[in-house]
């Protein structure tokens, strides 16, 4: 028995607006600062958080940031 969820197109619209699926990943340069993402990505729709992960030993960022926009067809 085929235990894995089918979305229609008509759940695939209920998405939409879907917390968990409105956040962008992106590797970058680890010099970057959240002013320059705030600055680069909200012409694509209103953030709602910007998390840059550090090293817990260096306290460097990672080179990754995670982008919450507050829909999902906005971090499409």
């Amino acid at each position: 028995m085929d235990n894995r969820r089918k979305f229609s197109s008509n759940n695939d619209k209920d998405r939409e607006d879907v917390p968990v699926y409105s956040r962008l990943f992106i590797v970058c340069d680890r010099d970057l600062k959240d002013e320059h993402f705030r600055e680069s990505f909200s012409q694509f729709g209103t953030i709602e958080d910007i998390r840059i992960p550090c090293d817990h030993n260096t306290g460097k960022p990672k080179g990754v940031v995670f982008i919450k926009y507050s829909k999902t067809s906005e971090a499409a």
